[in-house]
């Protein structure tokens, strides 16, 4: 093998190297949802007894009330085009955490969205996101959760 053939290897491998080690310095965007128990967005929210894992339903906005639900499903069964498609429509999104949640005592320096910036943005994906609301005890609880699609 040439000199010149060694030393392009040796370049190449110092600029992977190099790369790979500058992407742990990049900060990873993350999505935290904060949200308040009684938020009629809410559907449902399950937590285990020993808080591993949590599931949390959360309405689409144009399905929050039980009217607006009622009409799509009269519409749905009404109508035999509405029949022929995918099925009734998702009245909310789901998401899962599968560990115990984190305790804050304070929202300072997160970067949050409210349910309603967050259903706005039709529940983005692709990012690490999180749940926040206050518990009774008046910490904040974290959940790292994944939405679940059907």
């Amino acid at each position: 093998m040439s000199i010149a053939l060694k030393k392009i290897k040796s370049i190449l491998l110092l600029l992977f190297t190099v790369s790979c080690s500058s992407q742990n310095g990049v900060e990873k965007k993350e999505i935290n949802v904060f949200f308040d128990l009684k938020d009629k967005a809410i559907n449902k929210i399950y937590v285990n007894r020993d808080s591993t894992e949590a599931r949390f339903s959360i309405y689409v906005e144009k399905y929050q009330t039980k009217v607006a639900r009622d009409k799509a499903t009269n519409d749905y069964y009404n109508d035999p085009r509405e029949r022929n498609s995918a099925g009734i429509p998702s009245f909310s999104g789901s998401f899962i955490s599968f560990n115990k949640p984190m305790k804050i005592n304070s929202l300072e320096g997160i970067d949050i969205l409210t349910l309603k910036q967050f259903r706005d943005k039709l529940f983005p994906q692709g990012y690490p996101m999180y749940f926040i609301y206050k518990s009774e005890e008046g910490c904040y609880l974290k959940w790292e959760v994944i939405h679940i699609t059907y």
